[in-house]
């Protein structure tokens, strides 16, 4: 892992702060209208695996919506040959510049989130990262079993 702040199982464990009752927490696809102490903050993680605050290059992401609840997404398919399946950003089909193309066309999003399993998510990310298909296909297969 690049990333000091970013555990072997992709959870991100920031180092606590005396900043008062309400730390700041790392960038994330919110408003800013909400209390950030109370707020829901999502960690997404671009194609190599690393953090980005991006949501249209985020391929996974991590979902805290406080006292302990946190869920994992996916991007899946919904058009095109792969249809169902885990975006493969490394794959032979994927264009991220024709993904716009092929929403305009159909009128629907090319892929869109999907929640897993936490094991799911944390083998999608070690795919990510290894760039292994093998751990692409795990993290499927314990989408279907789920």
């Amino acid at each position: 892992m690049n990333r000091p702040d970013i555990d072997d199982k992709g959870i991100f464990r920031p180092e606590p702060r005396d900043s008062g009752p309400t730390r700041r927490r790392p960038p994330r696809f919110y408003d800013g209208t909400a209390d950030v102490s109370e707020a829901t903050y999502e960690i997404g993680f671009d194609r190599d695996g690393n953090y980005t605050a991006d949501a249209e290059s985020a391929c996974c992401k991590r979902v805290d919506r406080g006292q302990g609840k946190v869920a994992y997404y996916v991007k899946f398919s919904t058009a095109g040959h792969d249809v169902g399946h885990m975006m493969n950003p490394m794959g032979l089909y994927f264009r991220p510049d024709r993904v716009a193309v092929s929403e305009a066309k159909t009128g629907r999003a090319r892929y869109m989130f999907k929640q897993v399993p936490e094991t799911a998510f944390r083998d999608y990310l070690q795919f990510l990262h290894s760039k292994n298909e093998r751990y692409l296909r795990s993290a499927e297969r314990q989408v279907l079993d789920a």
